[in-house]
């Protein structure tokens, strides 16, 4: 038996050229089981205990389709595939914190699930988990629902013929850029642990090389699809789902310029922003020629996580842990910085340049500031955090050089 066991049931998801997509029973909807993750605490892998802090809480609800698009809701990812492709599996080992292990045990997915997933001011959306291969009701008018939608991840069974799969992706395709054009398009090569690297990378050429000629094919070369290598049993699912939600934050830009006057002043390697709950990365900055090093940012946060949840027990509002460092041997050290009870920063830095403890601590506390700020702001007036920016430049928020003169009184 696979170790993906999940997902689904029968039918067909796009019949012919249908112009109107619609999921529906003998009623033109379904009742919506949902699950919500908040800022309220995080849950240990494999236990249904939460550290407090950071964490999740679950809730239940029903809801039709036709109600939910029409009620004001938050930015909308929309997983689809075929029956058995993985998708339940994703949902729950990134935003329900289930080993993947354990999700060989989940039963079929009979209707659609909706996530909501609500840390901050700038992670606020739902993920929907549709049922494989159903029929699109031509009665039940999608347009609503797509509308409201900022990425659609198509996930393929990379260890079953992938034709079929592929064929319906790009129907869908067609259908959902004319109706909303800004839609991002993602396409999860999924289950690739049980590939060699070489069957990896040509499955991969393979899939994208005949995608983009489909889509050559149909006049549509202006549509962006983002291919990924995926496996909910290594860092890969996480990444990926994390470089979806940075193209859904509206201030990504805003973000990554002060992450990169940060580190230009600091002397820093790499900087990242990410969501304890989810370890979804929202920004870094824009330095090249770096390795990623996400697998090593996901450790630590996995590893604080833990400790936490056995020996801390902070204060509500509080961040549970302002400081963690890891040596890496090799010169780095890899550093976490509390910005609030959800948010981190996950920097790579220089053993030479770590030893400016002060400079760094003072510097590190001043982003966090700006960072608090901007997540306020948000909240308020969205449109506002970019004007901010405009007005107030790195050196604006107090960060202090290491050629400065200011430098030597932290020495």
């Amino acid at each position: 038996m696979s170790k993906y066991d999940d997902d689904d049931q029968d039918g067909s998801l796009l019949g012919g050229a249908k112009s109107d997509l619609g999921y529906g029973n003998d009623a033109g909807s379904f009742d919506l089981p949902s699950t919500m993750l908040t800022g309220d605490g995080i849950a240990v892998p494999g236990s249904s205990a939460a550290a407090p802090g950071i964490g999740i809480s679950a809730s239940a609800s029903a809801m039709a389709i036709g109600e939910e698009s029409q009620a004001g809701a938050m930015p909308r990812i929309l997983l689809l595939g075929l029956k058995r492709s993985g998708k339940s599996s994703i949902l729950k080992v990134v935003f329900n914190k289930m080993s993947p292990h354990e999700t060989r045990h989940l039963e079929s997915t009979k209707t659609p699930e909706k996530c909501s997933v609500s840390t901050n001011s700038f992670i606020k959306f739902d993920v929907w988990d549709y049922p494989g291969q159903l029929d699109w009701e031509p009665e039940f008018d999608m347009t609503s629902v797509l509308e409201q939608t900022g990425a659609i991840i198509w996930v393929c069974d990379a260890q079953e013929e992938y034709e079929d799969s592929l064929n319906r992706f790009l129907k869908t395709v067609v259908y959902a850029h004319t109706v909303n054009p800004n839609m991002q398009f993602v396409f999860f090569v999924h289950k690739v642990d049980g590939l060699s690297d070489d069957s990896k990378l040509q499955l991969f050429s393979n899939i994208v090389k005949d995608y983009t000629a489909a889509l050559h094919d149909s006049s549509m070369d202006d549509v962006l699809v983002e291919p990924h290598l995926t496996s909910i049993y290594d860092h890969s699912i996480f990444e990926a789902f994390s470089k979806v939600i940075q193209k859904m934050v509206p201030q990504l830009a805003v973000l990554e310029s002060l992450l990169d006057n940060f580190n230009m002043i600091s002397g820093l390697e790499r900087t990242f922003l990410s969501d304890m709950a989810t370890k979804i990365f929202l920004a870094t900055d824009r330095s090249a020629g770096e390795e990623y090093k996400y697998d090593l940012c996901s450790d630590m946060m996995d590893l604080v996580t833990d400790v936490l949840s056995i020996y801390v027990a902070s204060e509500e509002g509080e961040p549970p842990c302002i400081e963690s460092e890891i040596r890496l041997g090799n010169g780095i050290v890899l550093y976490m910085y509390a910005v609030t009870p959800q948010l981190v920063l996950l920097c790579l830095i220089k053993e030479s340049t770590f030893a400016k403890r002060g400079l760094l601590s003072y510097n590190f506390e001043c982003l966090r500031k700006a960072l608090v700020e901007i997540l306020e702001l948000q909240e308020r007036d969205p449109e506002a955090v970019s004007e901010l920016m405009v007005q107030n430049t790195a050196a604006a928020y107090g960060l202090v050089s290491q050629t400065s003169p200011q430098a030597s009184t932290f020495f």
